[in-house]
């Protein structure tokens, strides 16, 4: 079984749509042109196009002389019957006794007729009526191996057609399968998606059965402006080709494996900026496509053997080369402050903040008033107002520190991520939060900062941006 060709982001629609007279086993429509303007066709040219042999049908000075010449010059021809009406839209159907090449009409004219009859499926009987009843979808999605498919579908969805047209989103039903889970870039979340649709004419009980189709998810999202069942033709999983990291550190970035075939760890030996100052210093080569979720993306590492790249460039056997920058900025006085976010690809993508890191806790609890009397008296040692559950929320509020604009599309899909985890040092929130042995530590937190000012260096001349954080857990374990 083949690897799926299709990778889909399950946070955004994805629709599967059936029109009329596509392969719905009964008269092919093969197309609707609306003739508002009837001029446009009449004395003009038409072709009927046979096993790649073009035909032609003699001009006629009428719209209905011409679908009349049509359908004589089709009525003639073996296995075909064929017939043409004329309302305020011209359809032109034709039904076949046996299964046939691809055949077409097209005019001389650029704004003329351009028709298509479809081959029919083999096998399938067709009727006189073609129109679309409903649609049944069995779904499979899961983990593991390609060939681990579930014999039977996870999920049976049912539409029924209005005005020869149905669709079912498929996004939120497979969505349910994808968990992404912080791993600090090492495991890709990931699954496979198969469906498979049962079409039913509106006057009849019988099954037409489409070919399986193949996908590959990932919890990521489309934008307004990108439409319907978005796909995204780069390879590397970030938006910003140019990122910013602590001087010397590793960062890991998410790459699409289907046609990664291998990658080079590039570094300056001279004056940074110029080209022909960098050098090849890693190479991998001879990477080949995954066969299971786990290798779908790969976190590919920006170190080898201690030595930091500058730009690391990937190699597709489809499409061009993509290539990512590193910009290294001194570890500054507040420590290390790294966050792992799921982006717009459903990747987990990490940033470094530079700048200052300020921790705060936040405590709730629930008062009540209690009585002291005991025996005509009460002790004045007691709580009167007694504290019940008490517990706390620690928060962070960091500071990018001085960035590049080209990094903004990352500050604004941090801003919609739905899942962050935030490395800290023990030291900036004090061991009370870790275990006295750890030097770092990461927990999963929120973002509290709702509105966030996009800043350019037009406007803002120097790039720093300021969040705040609220850890995702009370400090206190009452998991129970």
């Amino acid at each position: 079984m083949a690897v799926p060709t299709t990778e889909i982001f399950l946070r955004s629609p994805y629709w599967i749509t059936q029109n009329e007279g596509e392969d719905t086993g009964g008269v092919h429509q093969v197309s609707v042109i609306s003739v508002d303007e009837v001029s446009l066709y009449e004395n003009e040219y038409f072709f009927i196009y046979l096993n790649g042999v073009r035909h032609t049908i003699e001009t006629k000075t009428t719209l209905l002389d011409q679908v009349s010449a049509i359908n004589e010059y089709i009525s003639n021809l073996p296995d075909y019957t064929t017939f043409v009406d004329i309302l305020d839209r011209v359809f032109v159907t034709a039904v076949f006794s046996g299964v046939q090449e691809e055949t077409y009409f097209e005019s001389a004219s650029s704004t003329g007729l351009d028709l298509i009859i479809s081959t029919p499926t083999a096998g399938v009987t067709p009727t006189n009526d073609n129109a679309l009843g409903k649609v049944l979808c069995d779904l499979r999605v899961w983990t593991g191996d390609i060939t681990d498919e579930p014999s039977y579908s996870n999920i049976k969805l049912r539409s029924t057609a209005l005005n020869g047209t149905t669709s079912i989103d498929i996004a939120e039903f497979a969505r349910d399968y994808v968990e992404v889970t912080y791993n600090g870039g090492s495991a890709s979340d990931a699954v496979f998606i198969s469906y498979e649709l049962t079409i039913f004419n509106e006057f009849s009980d019988t099954p037409h059965l489409k070919d399986r189709v193949y996908l590959t998810g990932l919890d990521g999202y489309s934008l307004f402006q990108d439409e319907i069942n978005y796909r995204t033709y780069q390879n590397v999983m970030m938006s910003d080709t140019s990122v910013t990291a602590y001087c010397g550190s590793n960062m890991k970035i998410p790459v699409l494996t289907k046609y990664l075939t291998g990658y080079k760890l590039r570094r300056y030996v001279g004056p940074a900026g110029k080209f022909e100052n960098m050098t090849t210093y890693h190479e991998v080569t001879g990477l080949v496509a995954p066969t299971s979720t786990d290798e779908i993306v790969r976190y590919i590492s920006s170190t080898y053997q201690g030595t930091a790249a500058d730009l690391i460039t990937f190699q597709f056997s489809q499409g061009p080369d993509e290539e990512v920058s590193i910009d290294y900025a001194p570890l500054t006085k507040y420590g290390v402050s790294r966050m792992w976010f799921v982006n717009r690809f459903g990747c987990q993508q990490e940033i470094h903040f530079l700048g200052r890191s300020d921790v705060s806790l936040t405590g709730k609890a629930k008062n009540y008033k209690r009585n002291l009397l005991v025996n005509g008296g009460y002790n004045n040692q007691r709580h009167q107002t007694h504290i019940l559950n008490k517990n706390g929320k620690m928060s962070i509020e960091l500071n990018t520190g001085w960035r590049n604009q080209e990094e903004n599309d990352t500050i604004i899909e941090m801003t919609m991520s739905e899942q962050i985890w935030l490395t800290l040092d023990s030291e900036t929130v004090g061991q009370s939060f870790s275990a006295k042995s750890q030097v770092e530590y990461t927990i999963p937190v929120n973002l509290q900062s709702e509105d966030t000012k996009l800043m350019t260096r037009l406007n803002d001349k120097l790039i720093n941006y300021t969040f705040k954080f609220e850890a995702a857990f009370d400090l206190l374990n009452n998991v129970r």
